[in-house]
């Protein structure tokens, strides 16, 4: 039986135009009104997840930035944190940096952005949510190094947006680093945490908080970020748009994004056909 819900956001939840379908939407609430939690669990800052956290009305911890942070929407109390530390912090940002990239790093209220991510964030709206949340351009009066300086014991993640041929070389070259993960939520991105977060244990720590088991999750993803919350739950599924490999981690494989595959597999598997 499914007592908890576990969503990734971009490929799954959200369409390609970033939005929640009306009938994921509806989905989703039929699950709530049947008894179900439903969370959110993604790479994104917290911050960002919260806008769709509010968005669906949900009361229940979420699991941002891949497990570094678990947090309530609501309440804002703060069941799991792993910071990236200052050293790994040093190392990450010089190995992009020497390769050419502008790395983009998150910490509980912060954006640092350097390339890639403008797509999917506002100053306004973050602002609108909490003054604290805030995006710091970097380069010109904020480099890299301030903030090592200022706010190096605070990260919680990195990313980036290596070209396909840099990709994986460059994936080598961070692990070597040691004490960090390494995964990456698309085809074009790696993200960096410290090497105990991932989607995996932050569902597990999740469930654990509510006295639910692993076998009582249903978690729904689509990338390599995912694999890990793919294996740690009960019931695993992979959206049509996800990779072979992602699909075959998978107890079960649904629609993809943009035929809402969220809607169809809470239909079909939380709620047994309803």
């Amino acid at each position: 039986m499914v007592k908890l819900i576990c969503l990734d956001i971009d490929g799954t939840l959200l369409d390609p135009e970033l939005n929640i379908s009306r009938e994921n939407r509806e989905a989703i609430r039929l699950a709530q009104e049947h008894g179900i939690a439903v969370t959110l669990a993604t790479g994104r800052m917290f911050a960002s997840a919260l806008i769709y956290a509010r968005e669906l009305k949900l009361d229940v911890p979420l699991v941002t930035m891949n497990g570094a942070l678990i947090k309530h929407p609501f309440t804002q109390a703060k069941l799991h944190e792993l910071r990236l530390g200052r050293r790994e912090l040093g190392e990450v940002i010089a190995k992009i940096t020497s390769a050419g990239y502008q790395p983009n790093f998150y910490d509980e209220f912060n954006l640092y952005a350097g390339s890639g991510l403008q797509r999917y964030y506002d100053n306004r709206i973050l602002a609108s949510l909490d003054p604290r949340y805030r995006i710091v351009e970097m380069g010109g009066e904020f480099s890299y190094q301030d903030l090592m300086d200022r706010y190096g014991d605070q990260v919680l993640k990195g990313i980036f947006f290596p070209s396909l041929e840099d990709k994986e070389p460059l994936r080598a070259a961070l692990q070597e680093i040691g004490s960090i993960a390494v995964v990456s939520s698309a085809s074009t991105n790696l993200e960096i945490t410290h090497h105990e977060a991932d989607k995996g244990r932050g569902i597990r720590l999740l469930g654990e908080s509510m006295g639910i088991s692993p076998e009582e999750i249903m978690v729904i993803g689509d990338s390599e970020n995912d694999r890990t919350m793919l294996e740690a739950a009960g019931y695993s599924v992979a959206m049509g748009n996800a990779s072979a490999s992602i699909q075959a981690a998978a107890k079960f494989v649904t629609l993809d994004n943009t035929q809402h595959g969220v809607a169809r597999a809470i239909r079909d598997i939380a709620l047994g056909g309803l």
